[in-house]
């Protein structure tokens, strides 16, 4: 059955990915903006001069939307790095168990154990597999990993000690 609502979702859900955004706002804004012997070579001057601001309304809001999209990326990526500068001494402990030996990709833990849950919560360690016995295999984000491996030694050092 034809559901208008669902499709207005899908719809709105497919166009506000940012590379299609993106090629939204390089079409509209071509179409508004460029010259009338470009759009008179394509046969769509009479159009486009008449419906102009219908391009040009568009290419606003997809504008608007990438730079709200980005600076909301640009603000959850310093929030992220904010947090692993911030970490107790026992989520120190619980990370420096991926980077022992070598590092290791994955690490065997309770659910209960101190600082696996806030890890968990926000983001730094993912559980992805509970074992019969009620523990889980965890492993660290991928984004958490490379910005631990790159700055181990600022993140896992104590504060006041070497």
């Amino acid at each position: 059955m034809f559901d208008p609502v669902a499709l207005a979702r899908e719809t709105r859900d497919w166009i506000s990915h940012p590379k299609r955004m993106c090629i939204l706002s390089l079409f509209f804004g071509f179409v508004a903006f460029s010259p009338g012997c470009w759009l008179n070579k394509i046969g769509v001057q009479s159009f486009v001069d008449t419906h102009r601001v219908w391009f040009g309304l568009p290419f606003v809001f997809c504008v608007a939307v990438l730079l709200v999209e980005s600076e909301e990326a640009a603000r959850a990526k310093w929030r992220f790095h904010d947090r692993l500068t911030k970490l107790t001494k026992e989520e120190k402990q619980t990370v420096s168990r991926f980077l022992a030996d070598g590092g290791h990709s994955t690490v065997i833990m309770w659910p209960w154990e101190v600082g696996v849950g806030t890890l968990v919560t926000d983001g730094i360690l993912s559980g992805f597999r509970e074992m019969s016995n009620q523990q889980v295999v965890y492993m660290l984000a991928p984004k958490a990993l490379g910005y631990i491996k790159k700055h181990q030694g600022d993140i896992l050092r104590e504060k006041g000690g070497a």
